[in-house]
């Protein structure tokens, strides 16, 4: 069962068309769509000042408290850190 010549074009020109419209879209959400900023306001200096100092009082991973003997490790979620000058 042979499609008529007309149905094999049209087909090949609205896939072309497809495919131009798609890279057409790709591109303008890659380059050309607006960024979403909630707070315009935020600098990297304010940003900086918003992170918290990590201390080896918490576990990094799960909030609890950290043993300190012999190194300090996590007994809820049994995570060691070490000090990389003690290993010299």
């Amino acid at each position: 069962m042979e499609s008529p010549p007309g149905e094999s074009t049209l087909l090949i020109k609205s896939l072309g068309v497809c495919f131009i419209a798609a890279t057409f879209g790709i591109v303008w959400f890659v380059f050309f769509r607006p960024t979403k900023v909630t707070d315009i306001d935020l600098t990297n200096e304010r940003r900086r000042q918003a992170v918290k100092p990590l201390t080896m009082d918490n576990c990094i991973y799960c909030g609890s408290e950290l043993n300190t003997t012999p190194n300090p490790h996590c007994t809820s979620c049994k995570v060691w850190f070490y000090d990389h000058t003690q290993l010299k």
